[in-house]
């Protein structure tokens, strides 16, 4: 008793009662829902899974990467050489005829002494001024010249003619004389005049006859004139055209010099075909490289896209053309835009090569696979947002998901073990 009462005053009489009341036996649940109940939810739910294993089915995917080309497709003028562009005036969807120049390219070099090429083109710029500045000279003396001796021609000729009327009538009055001369020595025998009468209508004769023959001397004289005038308009207007030819093949000399300087100095950059100013991708002033893209010229401004893809070749077999294909536009991004339906329109049968893959930019770089280039056939050119119209690009980064073959489940799950049977599996007999 004294031990019962030293504990209970050490620990609560609370205590002490539910220790008291404890149950120490094992509670037996006994469930309303039969036993068979569970077995048959179990095999309902095996049945269930196997027959989704069974009879559901399963495509496989890819996922490739692409971008938006136009057709028929832009044409990308390149820099022949480095150079600076120093005029352009083109602006996109401009119209563009073949041969019309789009850029110039300054080519040139300097040195030391500033840029040779430009005091080449202004030492030529300078001797063709000098050449075109004489030649405009001679001309003008030529002109001159021949005008002078003209003039100088037709005064003589002017007098020629009067010299000739003179001589006519001069020979007129003489025969009249003669006429006269012969009717006093008819008149002398006859007593009618006298002998000084008719000496002195002999001596005017003879005065007239000297004077018939002086002017005979004048239009002889006149004639060699007349004839050395117009030999020497011919002779001093052949001079002067055969230096004015001399000095233009010099002109045309310097002229080409200072096409082939243009040439070293400026280049200028010609449209290959007609068509639309797509994209303008450098600016006035700009510094280009060999090689580099200066902008695109689409044939026609009403354009049609197509994706290309690049497929591995592990993909091949399990597609064909008319097959769907889901898009997405790294410009349009599929959460706010969704996707875009694709039909495939062309399949490549041999696989691209280096040269092919490096045109375009989304092509794969791991050039050691074979990769297989798939046009795709967007359904949509234009995507409708907000009220307004977004048209493709080319050029424009895609990605897209490919559905390639159709399993069943199981045939999924048991995969790994198709592989390695046929792994195991010896030498294949014909």
């Amino acid at each position: 008793m004294d031990s019962q009462d030293s504990a209970n005053k050490i620990f609560r009489q609370d205590f002490i009662d539910a220790k008291k009341n404890r149950w120490l036996g094992q509670a037996v649940l006994i469930s309303a829902v039969p036993t068979y109940y569970y077995v048959l939810s179990v095999v309902a739910v095996i049945i269930l899974l196997l027959g989704f294993i069974i009879f559901a089915q399963f495509t496989r995917r890819i996922q490739v990467t692409g971008e938006v080309v136009s057709l028929p497709q832009p044409n990308t003028i390149i820099a022949p050489q480095q150079g600076t562009i120093i005029k352009t005036d083109l602006t996109t969807g401009q119209f563009v005829k073949k041969g019309q120049a789009l850029l110039q390219l300054d080519v040139s070099r300097n040195s030391n002494s500033g840029n040779s090429s430009q005091h080449a083109l202004d030492a030529v710029a300078k001797q063709l001024a000098d050449v075109e500045s004489i030649m405009q000279k001679l001309k003008q003396n030529k002109a001159t010249t021949l005008a002078n001796l003209s003039s100088q021609l037709e005064k003589t000729r002017v007098t020629n003619q009067h010299s000739i009327q003179r001589y006519f009538a001069a020979q007129k009055g003489l025969s009249e004389m003669q006429k006269i001369a012969d009717d006093y020595a008819r008149y002398l025998k006859q007593g009618l005049v006298n002998r000084e009468q008719v000496n002195q209508l002999r001596y005017l004769y003879f005065e007239r006859q000297n004077a018939v023959e002086n002017l005979y001397s004048q239009l002889t004289e006149q004639s060699i004139r007349i004839q050395d005038f117009e030999k020497e308009i011919a002779t001093r207007g052949t001079e002067i055209n055969t230096q004015i030819l001399q000095y233009q093949v010099q002109y045309n000399d310097l002229l080409r010099q200072q096409t082939d300087l243009n040439a070293s100095h400026v280049m200028l950059i010609k449209a290959p075909q007609s068509g639309f100013v797509e994209n303008m991708i450098i600016n006035q002033g700009q510094m280009v490289n060999a090689g580099d893209s200066l902008l695109q010229l689409s044939p026609s401004q009403h354009e049609q896209f197509s994706v290309i893809l690049w497929l591995p070749n592990h993909s091949i077999p399990y597609i064909q053309i008319g097959d769907a294909v889901n898009l997405r536009y790294q410009a349009f991004p599929f959460e706010k835009f969704g996707q875009f339906a694709g039909k495939i329109e062309q399949i490549s049968r041999v696989p691209a090569t280096d040269h092919e893959l490096a045109r375009y930019r989304s092509a794969p770089k791991n050039t050691e696979a074979a990769y297989y280039k798939v046009s795709i056939s967007p359904a949509q050119h234009q995507v409708h947002w907000q009220q307004q119209s977004l048209r493709l690009a080319s050029g424009m980064q895609t990605d897209a998901t490919l559905f390639l073959e159709k399993r069943p489940i199981y045939q999924w799950i048991l995969a790994p073990l198709y592989e390695l049977s046929h792994r195991v599996t010896g030498l294949t007999h014909e």
